[in-house]
């Protein structure tokens, strides 16, 4: 019987990158969710250019524009979060 997980990073932090290339070493696949900005708190997010970088590699998902608590939003600016 074979085996998988799947290994996931979150809030698109620059450390990312870093996490990306020992996981790239060792063959390991992932998926990062990584958001435009993050609001929440106020931490740097990883950038465009690195996104797309990261992209070659990896899988990239959002659980929402801004890092925002979708349930703490009206539904107009929760449908927004998720499509922008």
């Amino acid at each position: 019987m074979t085996r998988s997980i799947v290994f996931s990073c979150d809030d698109g932090d620059p450390q990312d990158l870093k996490v990306a290339r020992i996981m790239a070493r060792k063959g390991i696949k992932g998926i990062f969710y990584v958001p435009i900005v993050n609001l929440s708190d106020g931490r740097e997010v990883l950038k465009p250019k690195e996104i797309r970088k990261l992209a070659q590699d990896f899988e990239i998902g959002c659980h929402g524009y801004s890092h925002n608590d979708l349930t703490k939003m009206s539904a107009r600016k929760a449908a927004f979060a998720c499509v922008s």
